[in-house]
């Protein structure tokens, strides 16, 4: 029967103390086809005394003789000591191998457990957390086969030497449906090459760094210094300075991401820029109202043939109608007004070309990608204090500057500079150019390209769209698995949390081993920097170690005391005298 299913926990918990209804429990040792060794583990003796095991090692010739299995013994919780020592003794490989024949009953329970909530498996050294953490990822999928079969599960290791280390283990589980990733391949479109030196890495994984990130993205949201002429047509708009504050303001008060909210400000800039057309329009024919319409018409269509030639190119229309329903009458049917929408339409698209605006709209609120939005605010001292005095002394900003490239394509990018990369994508949102009308209707039936998105309006036209490596959306599971959780700084912490379709995980850490510059204090830490409340998380603990000497850790307890009192003594089951 498969390890996982629920009659199979027995063999797995049966101790001494709780034999589970037990009577026996038998370990036999293979390789290939030849057995090795086989133990027997009596729950209940004939002479109604302890327990006892006996294990037989097969020589050379076959023949069988019993001995000893480690009756020194203390630790009455573990299962299967004779096989249990067998399998810690053999030589270490190039990849991790699975621990299903030895599983023990602090393992097992932990293995087990519920599926909700985050589950925070601590333990000391050689005490197992990198297997209980990937045969509890098998365990689930096998249990709850459905959703997270389809949801999928993730399981974060520290680097990419470590999960080839263990890459064999899941397979060898039965399950080939699991991801694996270290933190930094969890970000697409970025590379990094290099670790920052300790300070800046310092910084760049402190969690103030949020608030860096968004006040650098508010200072590239500003309103006009003084107002903009905008030559449309046979007119002169005027966007006055004061209400692009205004509009900025506003803009700003909309939920949704910065490049999400470029099309509300592009909107409503167009929507200021309309009414005064519509007024100009009507004020001119007002003046002159003897004239004849004929004549008038025609000094338009002279004055359209004189117009740019990304203003002729971009009206649809025929030119008459420019002028046509700008009154602003409401008293107009149903067709006049989809007529009317689709003047609207015309006008604010073809405006959208002016040179003047396109630049006006820039200053105010320009479209970012991460790595424009990255090298500008590190390559300029100016942007770093704008964003983060208060939140960084001087000397701590002046840490983050850099040259700044002028190519954002050719960025170097650090380690540690992952989590800004997948914090800025949150922030700014899909970064895309202007729409621009398909070339031919043959690309709507084609499925559409890796970063090109096709949109269809009421009209039946057709728009494409680019979008920017990276901007792909955020890959979520059903369940992810951290081990080596301690090492992670709170802004990659953040990272996983994102990737979370709810907050189910395991993670797997011991804070008496927390390195770097960013070291974790304590669980709670841990919930606050992935936004969760320390309710949802169960601790348990893993209390024996396996492969470490009681010697070492006697030696090393105190002085791990001494760091941190958010950690227990790990009692080992051998010694090496």
């Amino acid at each position: 029967i498969d390890w996982r299913a629920p009659i199979a926990e027995p063999f797995y918990r049966a101790t001494g103390r709780d034999t589970m209804g037990l009577i026996l429990r038998r370990h036999i040792e293979v390789r290939n086809r030849r057995v090795l060794s086989l133990e027997d583990e009596m729950f209940v003796s004939e002479d109604g005394g302890h327990p006892h095991s006996a294990e037989l090692s097969l020589g050379s010739r076959g023949s069988a003789a019993p001995t000893d299995s480690h009756a020194e013994n203390n630790h009455d919780d573990i299962g299967a000591p004779g096989s249990l020592l067998t399998a810690l003794e053999r030589p270490r490989s190039a990849h991790m191998g699975d621990m299903i024949a030895t599983i023990q009953k602090e393992q097992d329970e932990i293995i087990r457990s519920p599926l909700r909530g985050i589950l925070a498996v601590r333990g000391g050294p050689g005490t197992g957390k990198t297997a209980v953490a990937l045969h509890r990822a098998a365990y689930l999928l096998y249990t709850h086969r459905f959703p997270l079969e389809t949801q999928g599960v993730l399981v974060i290791g520290p680097n990419p030497v470590f999960l080839r280390y263990i890459e064999h283990v899941l397979p060898s589980l039965g399950e080939s449906g699991v991801t694996l990733a270290s933190i930094q391949g969890l970000v697409s479109g970025i590379s990094a090459s290099y670790h920052d030196i300790y300070e800046v890495a310092g910084i760049k994984g402190d969690i103030r760094m949020t608030k860096l990130l968004r006040r650098a993205i508010h200072t590239r949201e500003r309103p006009l210094r003084n107002d903009q002429a905008i030559p449309y047509g046979p007119v002169t708009l005027l966007l006055r300075a004061d209400e692009t504050n205004r509009i900025v303001a506003e803009v700003r008060r909309h939920k949704g991401t910065h490049n999400a909210k470029r099309k509300v400000l592009e909107q409503m800039i167009c929507n200021h820029l309309l009414k005064q057309y519509k007024t100009r329009a009507r004020m001119a024919r007002e003046a002159r109202p003897d004239m004849d319409r004929r004549i008038a018409q025609q000094e338009l269509i002279q004055r359209h043939e004189d117009a740019p030639e990304w203003m002729r190119e971009e009206f649809g229309i025929p030119v008459e109608l420019w002028t046509e329903g700008l009154d602003g009458n409401d008293g107009v049917n149903e067709v006049d007004s989809i007529a009317q929408e689709a003047i609207d339409a015309k006008i604010t698209a073809s405006m959208l070309k002016a040179p003047e605006l396109r630049k006006a709209l820039w200053r105010m609120w320009p479209r970012l990608t991460t790595e424009t939005l990255l090298n500008d605010l590190f390559g300029s001292m100016a942007l770093l204090r704008a964003a983060g005095t208060g939140l960084f002394d001087p000397v701590e900003l002046s840490l983050l500057y850099r040259e700044r490239s002028s190519d954002p394509s050719e960025i170097q990018w650090s380690y540690e500079d992952v989590a800004l990369v997948d914090e800025a994508r949150i922030l700014l949102g899909t970064y895309s150019t202007t729409r621009e009308p398909a070339k031919d209707s043959a690309a709507i039936d084609q499925p559409a390209a890796r970063g090109v998105r096709l949109h269809s309006s009421r009209t039946g036209n057709t728009s494409r769209e680019v979008i920017a490596p990276g901007d792909e959306p955020v890959k979520k599971y059903g369940y992810i698995v951290v081990d080596e959780v301690q090492r992670l700084s709170p802004m990659e912490l953040r990272i996983v949390a994102r990737r979370a379709t709810s907050a189910n995980m395991t993670l797997v850490g011991d804070l008496a081993q927390a390195t770097g510059a960013n070291p974790i204090s304590s669980w709670n830490d841990i919930c606050t920097y992935m936004n969760v409340h320390p309710s949802a998380m169960k601790k348990v603990e893993l209390t024996v170690s396996y492969r470490t000497p009681e010697e070492i850790l006697r030696a090393a307890h105190p002085v791990v005391a001494s760091y941190t009192k958010d950690v227990r003594p790990v009692n080992a089951i051998r010694s090496t005298g």
